[in-house]
């Protein structure tokens, strides 16, 4: 799976935070949160353990006040016996009134993920994914009307095609590659560089021609077994460094959050492991300014 068909993955996941937040803020997490998933819940290990479902609760403590459960934060998600996500469901509040609901289903061919339907204003919306030589050509996008009064169940009775975005995908020597996403009449709206700096080092350059304050870059470094960092740059943002450590048995055991341009650590976060199947029990951060800490849990059930 190359950079741009990972981003829309795990965009599409909003793996552990989804509150309403700066576009660059909303980036830089959903990079660390695809790492998270990609090294905490990655397909042999869900596989292995036989996981059906995920479930993601959320709690909240300040200094000297008791834990609270956040009762319209949570996702849950449905694992097919390959260990891949087939459905996702989150709840969040949209503002002080009004709670929401929304599910995407994931489907695959031959283990490839080819199209991704969730719920939106107006119906379904559709995007699908053309591989060739085992790398996405180009997205379709569409809208479905589902029948279901259920948002769990699909049925789906009508298709609308939309827009269709290509990506061209070029090797520059032996580790490099250029992705340049374009518009039905071949304008560029997106670029991904990729370059292996070192054998411990790679940094990847995004950017939009259109609109060049979205712009970033992340570097990855592999200092040594049990160390690395994941660093996002922008010109018109804060810059935010996770140093993430790892144990002896190869886990993720926690990660400082570092705001570079500010010269601070921001937070801590512990990852908590089960002792009988080494699956993640939990998340703990701590807000290193207000020591407000948020405990994510995640419950589990099995395949017989």
């Amino acid at each position: 799976m190359n950079s741009f068909s990972k981003y829309l993955f795990f965009f599409a996941l909003g793996l552990f935070s989804f509150s309403s937040k700066s576009y660059s803020q909303q980036v830089s997490e959903d990079i660390l949160n695809e790492y998270l998933w990609k090294n905490c819940f990655e397909t042999n290990t869900l596989k292995s353990s036989k996981t059906k479902t995920i479930r993601q609760t959320y709690f909240s403590k300040k200094p000297l006040k008791p834990i609270i459960k956040s009762d319209y934060k949570q996702k849950f998600w449905e694992i097919n016996p390959e260990g891949a996500v087939t459905l996702q469901m989150k709840t969040i509040a949209l503002n002080d009134t009004i709670i929401d609901t929304t599910v995407s289903w994931f489907f695959y061919n031959k283990n490839k993920l080819s199209t991704i339907k969730k719920t939106g204003i107006g119906g379904i919306t559709v995007k699908s994914i053309t591989y060739k030589n085992n790398i996405p050509v180009y997205y379709s996008y569409g809208k479905s009307i589902n029948n279901s009064k259920k948002k769990t169940i699909l049925d789906l009775i009508s298709y609308t095609e939309g827009r269709k975005e290509f990506i061209e995908t070029i090797s520059i020597g032996k580790t490099n590659t250029l992705e340049k996403y374009k518009s039905s009449d071949s304008i560029v709206f997106k670029t991904i560089y990729t370059e292996k700096t070192d054998s411990n080092t790679t940094k990847t350059s995004t950017q939009f021609p259109l609109n060049s304050k979205e712009d970033f870059t992340v570097t990855e470094e592999k200092n040594n077994l049990n160390f690395h960092t994941i660093c996002y740059y922008s010109k018109y943002s804060d810059s935010i460094c996770y140093i993430i450590h790892w144990d002896e048995k190869g886990k993720i055991d926690e990660y400082e959050t570092f705001n570079s341009s500010m010269n601070k650590k921001t937070h801590l976060t512990e990852l908590i492991y089960d002792e009988k199947n080494e699956l993640l029990k939990a998340i703990v951060t701590k807000n290193l300014e207000d020591e407000t800490i948020e405990i994510i849990k995640f419950h589990y059930t099995y395949y017989d």
